[in-house]
Protein backbone atom coordinates (compact mmCIF):
# COMPACT_ATOMS: atom_id res chain seq x y z
CA UNK A 1 0.00 0.00 0.00
CA UNK A 2 1.28 3.60 -1.11
CA UNK A 3 1.25 6.07 1.80
CA UNK A 4 0.61 9.73 1.54
CA UNK A 5 4.17 10.53 2.24
CA UNK A 6 5.27 8.44 -0.80
CA UNK A 7 3.02 10.31 -3.28
CA UNK A 8 4.09 13.50 -2.25
CA UNK A 9 7.76 12.60 -2.45
CA UNK A 10 6.94 11.34 -6.21
CA UNK A 11 4.93 14.18 -7.09
CA UNK A 12 7.26 16.98 -5.49
CA UNK A 13 9.94 15.03 -7.09
CA UNK A 14 7.87 15.46 -10.52
CA UNK A 15 7.63 19.42 -9.18
CA UNK A 16 11.01 19.99 -9.23
CA UNK A 17 11.48 18.10 -13.07
CA UNK A 18 9.24 20.83 -14.11
CA UNK A 19 11.12 23.83 -13.01
CA UNK A 20 14.25 21.69 -14.85
CA UNK A 21 15.83 20.65 -11.74
CA UNK A 22 18.28 17.67 -11.85
CA UNK A 23 17.78 17.14 -7.84
CA UNK A 24 14.18 16.18 -8.59
CA UNK A 25 15.54 12.83 -8.99
CA UNK A 26 16.68 12.10 -5.46
CA UNK A 27 12.66 12.42 -4.36
CA UNK A 28 11.22 9.36 -6.66
CA UNK A 29 12.04 5.85 -4.57
CA UNK A 30 13.80 3.86 -7.26
CA UNK A 31 13.53 0.76 -5.81
CA UNK A 32 11.52 -2.41 -7.47
CA UNK A 33 8.77 -1.46 -4.83
CA UNK A 34 9.10 2.29 -6.17
CA UNK A 35 8.47 1.39 -9.35
CA UNK A 36 5.37 -0.12 -8.63
CA UNK A 37 3.80 2.39 -6.30
CA UNK A 38 4.97 5.18 -8.99
CA UNK A 39 1.89 3.30 -11.47
CA UNK A 40 -0.54 5.05 -8.56
CA UNK A 41 -0.10 8.05 -10.42
CA UNK A 42 -2.42 6.08 -12.96
CA UNK A 43 -5.02 6.44 -10.27
CA UNK A 44 -4.90 10.29 -9.63
CA UNK A 45 -4.69 11.05 -12.94
CA UNK A 46 -7.84 9.07 -13.91
CA UNK A 47 -10.75 11.80 -13.02
CA UNK A 48 -8.57 14.55 -15.00
CA UNK A 49 -8.59 12.06 -17.73
CA UNK A 50 -12.08 11.19 -17.52
CA UNK A 51 -12.73 15.18 -18.20
CA UNK A 52 -10.48 15.05 -20.81
CA UNK A 53 -12.09 12.72 -22.66
CA UNK A 54 -15.47 14.44 -22.27
CA UNK A 55 -13.96 17.58 -23.61
CA UNK A 56 -12.72 15.81 -26.71
CA UNK A 57 -15.87 13.77 -26.90
CA UNK A 58 -17.44 16.58 -27.54
CA UNK A 59 -15.38 17.68 -30.79
CA UNK A 60 -15.51 14.11 -32.22
CA UNK A 61 -18.03 13.04 -35.27
CA UNK A 62 -21.27 11.72 -35.47
CA UNK A 63 -20.15 8.17 -34.85
CA UNK A 64 -17.85 8.80 -32.12
CA UNK A 65 -20.50 10.80 -29.92
CA UNK A 66 -23.43 8.08 -31.16
CA UNK A 67 -22.18 5.00 -29.77
CA UNK A 68 -23.03 3.34 -26.92
CA UNK A 69 -21.51 4.69 -23.50
CA UNK A 70 -21.01 1.02 -22.10
CA UNK A 71 -18.93 0.43 -25.18
CA UNK A 72 -16.81 3.71 -25.25
CA UNK A 73 -16.53 2.56 -21.61
CA UNK A 74 -14.98 -0.53 -21.82
CA UNK A 75 -12.95 0.59 -24.82
CA UNK A 76 -11.48 3.48 -22.96
CA UNK A 77 -10.82 1.59 -19.62
CA UNK A 78 -8.37 -0.82 -21.91
CA UNK A 79 -6.77 1.94 -23.77
CA UNK A 80 -6.22 3.63 -20.31
CA UNK A 81 -4.21 0.55 -19.04
CA UNK A 82 -2.70 0.43 -21.71
CA UNK A 83 -1.26 3.81 -22.46
CA UNK A 84 0.15 2.80 -18.88
CA UNK A 85 1.99 -0.64 -19.84
CA UNK A 86 2.93 0.18 -22.94
CA UNK A 87 5.47 2.33 -23.05
CA UNK A 88 7.14 1.03 -19.82
CA UNK A 89 7.24 -2.73 -21.02
CA UNK A 90 8.44 -0.71 -24.47
CA UNK A 91 11.39 0.67 -22.58
CA UNK A 92 12.48 -2.98 -21.14
CA UNK A 93 13.99 -3.94 -24.28
CA UNK A 94 14.93 -0.08 -25.38
CA UNK A 95 17.10 0.00 -21.80
CA UNK A 96 19.36 -2.93 -22.93
CA UNK A 97 19.59 -1.53 -26.39
CA UNK A 98 20.47 1.93 -25.03
CA UNK A 99 22.89 -0.04 -22.33
CA UNK A 100 20.84 1.78 -19.74
CA UNK A 101 19.39 -0.74 -17.97
CA UNK A 102 20.11 -0.02 -14.47
CA UNK A 103 17.92 3.51 -14.94
CA UNK A 104 15.14 1.61 -15.90
CA UNK A 105 13.33 1.85 -12.61
CA UNK A 106 14.23 5.54 -12.08
CA UNK A 107 12.83 6.31 -14.99
CA UNK A 108 9.66 4.77 -14.98
CA UNK A 109 9.04 5.81 -11.62
CA UNK A 110 9.76 9.26 -12.93
CA UNK A 111 7.59 9.38 -15.92
CA UNK A 112 4.77 8.26 -13.97
CA UNK A 113 4.52 10.70 -11.39
CA UNK A 114 5.55 13.16 -14.20
CA UNK A 115 2.19 12.20 -15.36
CA UNK A 116 -0.24 14.08 -12.63
CA UNK A 117 1.85 17.30 -13.62
CA UNK A 118 1.06 16.74 -17.40
CA UNK A 119 -2.63 16.39 -16.34
CA UNK A 120 -2.89 19.28 -14.13
CA UNK A 121 -1.04 21.50 -16.63
CA UNK A 122 -3.23 20.20 -19.96
CA UNK A 123 -7.00 20.01 -18.30
CA UNK A 124 -6.95 23.80 -17.59
CA UNK A 125 -5.69 24.37 -21.45
CA UNK A 126 -8.14 21.86 -22.78
CA UNK A 127 -10.88 23.31 -21.22
CA UNK A 128 -9.94 26.58 -22.21
CA UNK A 129 -9.93 25.38 -26.03
CA UNK A 130 -12.72 23.56 -25.88
CA UNK A 131 -15.07 26.11 -24.60
CA UNK A 132 -13.87 29.08 -26.67
CA UNK A 133 -12.01 27.54 -29.53
CA UNK A 134 -10.67 30.93 -30.39
CA UNK A 135 -7.00 30.86 -31.81
CA UNK A 136 -5.37 32.65 -28.59
CA UNK A 137 -7.32 29.18 -27.15
CA UNK A 138 -5.70 27.22 -29.84
CA UNK A 139 -1.82 28.98 -29.22
CA UNK A 140 -2.46 27.85 -25.57
CA UNK A 141 -2.92 24.67 -25.78
CA UNK A 142 -0.01 24.28 -28.66
CA UNK A 143 1.85 26.04 -25.93
CA UNK A 144 0.89 23.92 -23.20
CA UNK A 145 2.05 20.15 -25.11
CA UNK A 146 4.74 22.14 -26.48
CA UNK A 147 6.14 22.62 -22.41
CA UNK A 148 5.12 18.85 -21.62
CA UNK A 149 7.18 17.25 -24.51
CA UNK A 150 10.22 19.72 -23.25
CA UNK A 151 9.33 18.50 -19.80
CA UNK A 152 9.38 14.95 -21.00
CA UNK A 153 12.39 15.36 -22.76
CA UNK A 154 14.04 16.34 -19.68
CA UNK A 155 13.16 13.31 -17.55
CA UNK A 156 14.12 11.25 -20.71
CA UNK A 157 17.80 12.82 -20.70
CA UNK A 158 18.35 13.18 -16.70
CA UNK A 159 16.77 9.52 -16.13
CA UNK A 160 18.48 7.76 -18.44
CA UNK A 161 21.22 9.97 -18.61
CA UNK A 162 21.00 10.22 -22.61
CA UNK A 163 21.81 12.56 -24.95
CA UNK A 164 19.59 15.55 -26.03
CA UNK A 165 18.71 13.40 -29.50
CA UNK A 166 18.57 9.86 -27.98
CA UNK A 167 16.17 12.15 -25.02
CA UNK A 168 13.88 13.09 -28.07
CA UNK A 169 14.01 9.85 -29.52
CA UNK A 170 12.12 8.54 -26.24
CA UNK A 171 10.15 11.01 -26.09
CA UNK A 172 8.92 10.16 -29.55
CA UNK A 173 8.33 6.91 -29.03
CA UNK A 174 5.92 7.54 -26.19
CA UNK A 175 4.08 9.80 -28.52
CA UNK A 176 3.63 7.47 -31.30
CA UNK A 177 2.67 4.92 -28.82
CA UNK A 178 -0.14 7.07 -27.58
CA UNK A 179 -1.07 8.19 -30.56
CA UNK A 180 -1.45 3.76 -32.03
CA UNK A 181 -3.78 3.69 -28.87
CA UNK A 182 -5.66 6.57 -29.07
CA UNK A 183 -6.00 5.53 -32.74
CA UNK A 184 -7.15 2.20 -32.41
CA UNK A 185 -9.46 3.10 -29.36
CA UNK A 186 -11.34 5.60 -31.48
CA UNK A 187 -11.75 3.21 -34.73
CA UNK A 188 -13.11 0.56 -32.36
CA UNK A 189 -15.41 3.06 -30.89
CA UNK A 190 -16.71 4.58 -34.11
CA UNK A 191 -16.84 0.92 -36.28
CA UNK A 192 -19.46 0.05 -33.54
Amino acid sequence: MITMIEVTHGIYGAWRFAHFDHTGMTYFDQSIEGFWKSFFAAVIVLPAYIVLLALARDSQPEAMTSAPIVRVVFIEAIAYVLAWVAFPLMMTVIADLLDRRERYIGFIVAANWSSVIQVAVLLPAAAIFTASGAAPALLLYIAVWGAILAYAWFIAKTAMDLTGLAAAGLVLLSVIIEMLIDGISSFMIAAG
